[in-house]
């Protein structure tokens, strides 16, 4: 993410404390066009296409596949990233539509992991 500011030629800026301990100013800052921008680099620099569609297929995943939320956390968990980062980049790669998205995100992590369990 912050490597994408500098790519980009942003501004340098100081995160306030309401930014860094989330809320209502945090939302509105991560909302603004240069904020969007460096999170697009960010995932994909660390999510590209040419690495996500192989992953996949080593995990025993083809599209289809991805209408179960395990195997998009499947995929979070070994790209690093958080569940939400790589649903919603799934969707940027057009893998998911955004409505199954947030029919994915409607499952919390915390369920993923106790039904693998």
């Amino acid at each position: 993410h912050e490597l994408g500011h500098l790519w980009m030629g942003h501004e340098s800026s100081l995160d306030t404390e309401a930014e860094i301990l989330g809320g209502r100013a945090r939302s509105s800052v991560r909302n603004s066009p240069v904020e969007v921008a460096a999170e697009v680099f960010a995932a994909h620099v660390l999510m590209p296409l040419h690495r996500v569609l192989p992953r996949m297929t080593a995990l025993g995943y083809q599209k289809s596949d991805l209408q179960n939320p395990e195997a998009a956390y499947a995929l979070s968990l070994w790209f690093g990233v958080s569940y939400r980062a790589m649903v919603w980049h799934l969707t940027s790669l057009k893998q998911v539509s955004s409505g199954l998205a947030e029919r994915l995100l409607e499952t919390a992590p915390k369920k993923i992991k106790q039904s693998v369990l």
